[in-house]
Parts: C-alpha cells; structure tokens; sequence
C-alpha cells in the first residue's frame, strides 16, 4: 500500500505540535467544523470529497507515526532539526479514531464554506487538513468555471443549432497526472461530456454510475504506464492483432474500455486527447490496419497520449504523411535545411553559419507566434526517436522518420519522481521556516493546542512564512515550484529545462556535463564541445524554438516569493516545460517550433562562464541547503532521487 499522503502535512503546524505538546495533547479527540472555501452568493458544489476521503483513509490505514520511512524523513527535514525535537516523541502518538460527517459529492455547499465535520486529534488535523482542503477547493473550483461553461454551451445550441466540441486538453496543461485527472472529473461532474460521440456518452454514464474501480487520491506517472503496459493488456493486444509486437516496440500500447469508461482517475486523466484521436477515418474499408470490426478497445501511443478506435484506422499514416508546418521559414535569407515530426507537426530545421544569421532566423518565428511565449533550449545534438519501420509507416506513412525525442528524465530514467516528491516537498516547506531564528518558534498563541487553519506561533515571520506556503500550496503553484526546484538541481522529473535568455541556450548548446572524481566522491563539471564538420545537420549542436501558451505558468516567480534564495535557476533564465509523464512522455517536443542548428563556422558570442551559471553553495543558499539534506538523506538511507543531487566544482587542474 502506498503511504504518499502522509507526507503531506502542514510542517510547521506538524513540527509545534510535536515540539511543545504531551500525550494528552497529542491523543485528546475534539470536534472541528471544516472547510475552506470562501463565503459565496452563487452555485458553488462540493467535488473531490472521494479523493480527499481516501487520502484521510490512507494515513488512517497506514502505521502512522510507527511508520519507519516518515519518521525518518522527519528526523532530517529543516525544520524539526531547527526546533531539535526529541525523538521519544513520536512513541507517545497513537493513531487516532477518526470520525467524518460530510454532505453528499455533487451537492451545493453552504454559504459559509464548511462542508465536513471531523471527530479526531488536533494532530492528525495537521496531517489531512489542509490537503483535503485544496483536493476539494481544487476540484469545486474547476467545476464551477465548467458549469458555467456548460451553461453557455446549452444556450449557444438552442441559439446555433449544435452545441460547440469541448475539448479538455488539461493532460497537457497540467503539471502532473492527478491534477489533470481533477481537471477532467470536476468539468464532468459538473456536465460537460467527456466525449463527443454519443454512444461513448452513454457508455461513460453507465459505467461511471455502475463499474467498480480502485479508489485513489493521486496518480503515479510509472503506474500509469504499467496500467497498460503488462501482459494482461498484451494478452489481448494480441487477440486483436498479430502485429502487437511491432507495436509495443514502439510504444504504442492496448487500452480496455473499462480502463477508459469508468469513474477512477486513470481513466479521466485520459480524457483530454480521446475525444480529438479516436478515429481518423469515418467507415470501416478494407485498408484497415487491424481488420477488425465492432471493437471496444482502443490503441494509446505513449509518446504523446493519442488513443485511436481500431475500427477506424487506415494502415499508413495515422498522423498525416506530409504533416502540418509548426513555422514557416521562406521569408529567411537562408533556406531550410530540412525538417523532423513531431506527431502533426513537421519542424523544419535550419543550419546557420553566423550569429547573424542565427538572430535573424529566431526574430522571423517570434513574429509568427505574437500570442505565445518563446523559450530555448540548447543541446549538443538533435535525437531521434527510434520506432521500428512499421511503426513509422502506420504513425507517419513512411518507415524511415526523424522524429524528435524529447523526453523528460524521469520518463527516460524511469523514475518514480512522484513517490519521491511527497518526501520532498515536506522537506522543501521545512526549509522555508528554517532560517527564522529558533527562539521565535516558542512564542505561541493561548488556543495554540486548539487546532485551527492559523499557525500556533505569534511571531510575524513565521506568520508570514505560513501564508505564502498556504497561498502556493492551494494554487498548486507549490507543485510547479518544488518540481521546478527539483529539475534544476539535477533531480529527474516530468519537466525540462527551458530559458528565455539565447546566450544560455548557446552554452549549453556547445558545452558538455562529466563527472570526475576526488577519491571516492563524484563532483562534475562541464567542458566545451569540440565542433567538427558533419556530414548530419542532426550532429550540429542545436538551438530549438519553444512557443507555449501564455496562460500555462512556467516561470519560477514562486521561489522568491516562497524567501528559498535559489541563485542558479535566477542566473540561467530558467523556466520549466512541463507535462512529459506518463502517456504522453514525449509531449513536451509538441511545442518546438524550428530547430536552429550551428555549424563549426559559428562564432559565439562571449558567454557565460559556467562557474557563473553554476554558482557554488557559498553563493547558492539553496544549493547548500539542498546539498546538506542530500547528505542527511543518504546517512538515513534514502538514495533516491537525494544522490542525484549533483556537486557542481571545476575540475582542479593536475
């Protein structure tokens, strides 16, 4: 059983208890009114009770503070090492009894906000409160702006004749599975379809009323892939289709009407592309690929999460042979060198010579994208992704392609970034609490033991610390922030770096990461690239054109918000490009425009020196926080994900 909620409390709230309270404190039960969403005049539902009730179920099932592994992180996060708490504390907290009252899913809530009613210990407070809170402010949020919209949709067809084709992209504008599952459930729940076709319509209400589901509160990005990828989904796969094989070979999987027709969160984190995909051809004909008919089941290519009906598909080219130009480039002085796909996309490529020619060939794509926000991101060369012939032949109708492969780390490493960032993200709010002065922390309020959404402490910066973690918190801005934080300290994660500054992009475009060691400890650094004549334009060091939209946060504004002073991502212009986990890993290369590749004739500008961008910990305060918890982590055993925390030094010359 998964244990990921129990590190979700609020520290601070968390870290006071366990500091000034005794076993009556920690083990007295107490009646709480809950629920945080504003007073309000209109229609406003509870949605997102389920998820937030399993959460609660999960702590409430687990060893709570027997629980090795949490204790643990516990000993080592920043806060409770500052407040030097005793470890015999955790032996005098029992698990507590737990009683919830709640109004019905769907229903509307009261004016006053509160919707639940808890019987249980001010400190298990700490652990759920605030996290039921956001799951369900979330969720109610969502799906108020949805009924709205579904409101508006119903008049525009009683007006026009038709109601308009919603379409849910929130897989790819979220930054993980389980917000875009929330996303998807909260539009449904308030009544927008989750599909256009009408019997899938009815099939979605049926089995959304009636199928039996694993009940979750989040999504894991490797289990989701797992969910298809096994030898029960194979085994069928193969019933369909002899060419199962060449197919799974290039990751394109089987999916199970009831693994897409149900209410669990799996199945709505795929809703934002099945609408659009499920079929490419209007009638079954005798160039189907499959040859089959009258099939429930569905194809899910795991690259960019396009799921196709089997009925339909015709055998070549599924996402278009000729493909749709992302840029256009004739207007330039110098012509396209050639191009790559990106599913519809076809990206042209471009080989420059100059850093004239260079600025001149960004400043034409920019003017072509004036309501969109343009990024780069430098590599030393371009790669493919390497998709068996057939493959290529049914996706893009030939069997040699250049298609782009933009992974991010945690999809290619596959590593579980999601179970880690739950003991991550603890430690990340313990250090925002850590540079206040301890003596600070023993001030508290007369009804401190009372537990409430306010911090016990009277002290104004720690007040103030606590209202930036709850503001960032219910955003899910925290998410973006703690995974951005993560990517650019070396941790794998569903993000890729980007930036909005050219000359950092050339660095990295022309210099190369290695490791080195010092005795037994790795340290790594980065030399330049050697730049030969090649016979390849995808061998050149390679300068690609990001356009995301506007409305998708990818700054990283948060982290001095949030008081962590975090210089490197600050000197490498950084943003975060998000979206790359579970089936649609390759997702993030849908957003690259143009490709701009360096010949050896190239002269670069002066560029930063990487002891600028890489600044050391004296310089860094976050970088040596962040290095000290990666050694506490290692003593204590957790390796993961802590030991991929690199220490950047130059090599010293022998």
């Amino acid at each position: 059983m998964s244990d990921d909620a129990i590190y979700f409390p609020n520290i601070l709230q968390l870290a006071i208890s366990l500091k000034y309270g005794d076993s009556e404190y920690f083990n007295k039960i107490d009646t709480y009114g809950f629920g945080n969403t504003p007073e309000h005049d209109n229609d406003y539902s509870l949605i997102g009770s389920e998820q937030a009730l399993e959460f609660v179920n999960e702590i409430r099932n687990s060893d709570y503070f027997e629980n090795k592994n949490f204790i643990s992180h516990l000993k080592f996060n920043p806060l409770i090492k500052l407040l030097d708490i005793n470890e015999d504390v955790y032996g005098l907290i029992k698990k507590p009894s737990i009683s919830i009252k709640s109004i019905p899913e769907g229903s509307q809530i009261p004016s006053n906000g509160r919707y639940m009613e808890f019987e249980t210990s001010p400190i298990f407070m700490s652990q759920i409160a605030f996290s039921m809170d956001r799951i369900i402010d979330r969720q109610s949020a969502i799906g108020r702006e949805a009924k709205l919209y579904a409101s508006l949709a119903k008049k525009y067809g009683e007006l026009a004749g038709g109601r308009p084709q919603i379409v849910n992209m929130g897989s790819i504008k979220q930054y993980n599975a389980t917000l875009s599952a929330y996303h998807a459930r909260a539009s449904y729940i308030a009544g927008i379809e989750r599909f256009i076709d009408k019997s899938l319509i009815e099939q979605s209400e049926e089995a959304y009323k009636n199928s039996r589901y694993k009940l979750s509160w989040h999504l894991k990005s490797q289990e989701i892939v797992n969910s298809v990828n096994n030898d029960d989904n194979n085994k069928l796969f193969s019933n369909v289709t002899e060419k199962y094989n060449e197919l799974l070979g290039g990751g394109v999987y089987f999916l199970k009407k009831e693994q897409y027709l149900n209410g669990s969160l799996f199945a709505f984190s795929l809703d934002g592309e099945i609408e659009n995909t499920i079929s490419t051809s209007t009638k079954e004909d005798s160039s189907n690929y499959f040859g089959v008919k009258n099939s429930d089941e569905k194809i899910i290519d795991s690259y960019y999460q396009s799921i196709f009906d089997v009925n339909f598909l015709k055998s070549n080219g599924v996402y278009g042979i000729n493909g749709r130009d992302a840029c256009n480039l004739k207007a330039l002085s110098k012509s396209v060198s050639s191009s790559f796909r990106v599913k519809n996309n076809k990206v042209p490529q471009i080989l420059v010579n100059t850093i004239e020619e260079l600025n001149e060939v960004i400043n034409s794509v920019t003017k072509q994208f004036p309501n969109k926000d343009v990024y780069f991101r430098g590599q030393g060369k371009h790669h493919k992704l390497d998709r068996p012939a057939s493959v290529n032949k049914f996706l893009y109708g030939e069997a040699k392609v250049n298609e782009l492969s933009l992974p991010t780390s945690a999809s290619r490493n596959k590593f579980d970034f999601d179970s880690f960032n739950s003991a991550f993200q603890m430690h990340i709010q313990g250090m925002m609490y850590s540079k206040i002065e301890k003596s600070k922390f023993s001030s508290l309020h007369d009804n401190w033991r009372y537990w409430s959404h306010y911090p016990q402490c009277t002290d104004k910066l720690i007040f103030e610390a606590s209202e930036k973690w709850f503001k960032l918190f219910y955003s899910y801005e925290w998410d973006l922030m703690v995974m951005a934080l993560a990517q650019h300290y070396g941790i794998s994660t569903h993000g890729l770096d980007i930036t909005s500054d050219l000359n950092v992009a050339l660095w990295f475009a022309t210099n190369k990461w290695y490791e080195y060691k010092v005795g037994e400890k790795k340290f790594c650094w980065y030399k330049g690239l050697e730049r030969p004549v090649q016979k390849d334009i995808n061998d050149y060091p390679v300068i690609y054109i990001v356009a995301t939209d506007r409305n998708l946060k990818r700054d990283l504004d948060q982290v001095e918000y949030a008081g962590l002073k975090a210089l490197r991502p600050e000197r490498q212009g950084a943003f975060l490009h998000f979206g790359g986990w579970g089936l649609h890993s390759n997702v993030c290369a849908e957003d690259i425009v143009t490709a701009i590749h360096l010949s050896e004739k190239v002269s670069l500008p002066t560029l930063p020196e990487a002891e600028w961008l890489f600044p050391s910990p004296e310089e860094d305060q976050f970088y040596n926080d962040l290095l000290e918890l990666k050694n506490d982590a290692i003593k204590a055993g957790f390796l993961s994900g802590f030991e991929d925390i690199a220490e950047y030094r130059k090599e010293p010359k022998v």
